[in-house]
Formats: C-alpha cells, sequence, structure tokens
C-alpha cells in the first residue's frame, strides 16, 4: 500500500476561478507476492567427506498475490533440493523443501541458494556454509577378552588420506 499524498490542488472554473474546497490524500494498493525464506542461513559446522547433513527450509508468501518461483539457482554437484518448479504458493500459503549437502571435498564450503521469483525483489538467497573434513579411524573390533587369557585384538583402519605413521602407548 503507497499513500498519495496531495499538494498544491488546484479546481479551477473559467469564470469562478479556483473553486477547491478541501483535499484528502489517499492510498493505493498493489496486489503483490512477498517471499521470506526461514531459515535463510544455514551453518552445518564441521562436516565429515563421508557424510550427509539434510535441512528443511519454509517458503512462505506474506503476499497478496500467488507466488511463482520458477528458478532456483545452486551448485547441484554438492546440494539437491527436493523442489519441482514451477513453486507456486498462494497468499498465506507456504512449502517446505528439503536441502540435501554431500560434501565432495574437504575445507570451507560456502554457497548460495538463489530463488527467482515473481515477488518485488525478483529473487531471494539463502546462505549455505560448513568445514568439511576427512575422517581417519582407528576401530577395535568387538570381541570378548577374560582374565588370565591371551586375547589377541584386532584392528581396523579407515581411513581416506594416506597413512603416514601410527603409534601405541
Amino acid at each position: 500500500t503507497y499513500t498519495l499524498p496531495v499538494s498544491n490542488a488546484i479546481i479551477s472554473h473559467p469564470e469562478m476561478g479556483d473553486i477547491l474546497s478541501d483535499t484528502f490524500n489517499g492510498s493505493i494498493k498493489i496486489d503483490a507476492p512477498n517471499l521470506s525464506v526461514s531459515p535463510s542461513t544455514v551453518n552445518f559446522g564441521t562436516v565429515p567427506l563421508t557424510e550427509t547433513r539434510t535441512q528443511t527450509f519454509r517458503l512462505y508468501n506474506y503476499g497478496s498475490a500467488p507466488l511463482l518461483i520458477d528458478d532456483l539457482l545452486y551448485d547441484q554437484s554438492q546440494l539437491n533440493l527436493d523442489a519441482v518448479l514451477p513453486i507456486e504458493i498462494s497468499p498465506g500459503g507456504n512449502k517446505e523443501v528439503l536441502l540435501t549437502y554431500t560434501p565432495s571435498q574437504t575445507g570451507d564450503f560456502n554457497e548460495k541458494i538463489v530463488l527467482r521469483h515473481n515477488g518485488p525483489t525478483e529473487q531471494n538467497i539463502i546462505s549455505i556454509s560448513s568445514q568439511v573434513f576427512s575422517p581417519n579411524y582407528l576401530l577395535v573390533k568387538e570381541q570378548n577378552a577374560y582374565r588370565n587369557d591371551t586375547t589377541t585384538v584386532e584392528l581396523e583402519l579407515v581411513n581416506n588420506d594416506a597413512l603416514r605413521a601410527l603409534q601405541f602407548d
């Protein structure tokens, strides 16, 4: 809704001159969609290279006209959205979208998901971040050991990086 202020108003008559008796301000309402995304920022924190993370987003239309999201721009090699385009949301409505994050390399991950739509801002941006590490595990296989018996303990090394050293104390 926009106000329409009236200033310096004149209503004239050829014989009587200015015949204005009063003025009133007005307003005009334009029906338009209004997209809000919650959350608009996601930090997955520290994520092992071998794991996947998910996050649900809720897309709200706080406007007074149907919202149409017709384009999603993001890095599809590591991110996946379960949305089918176009996404239509009625005024006052919302829709949930699931994001799946599958890291493919170690280091800092900073990406944006751009949602393009027919609202006045034309696009909303969701920021995604994480720190990805390569996990290395030394596991003791499950077994029983009893007092006064000699037992062999089996170890399993699970690693993604080249092994440099292994120390037991």
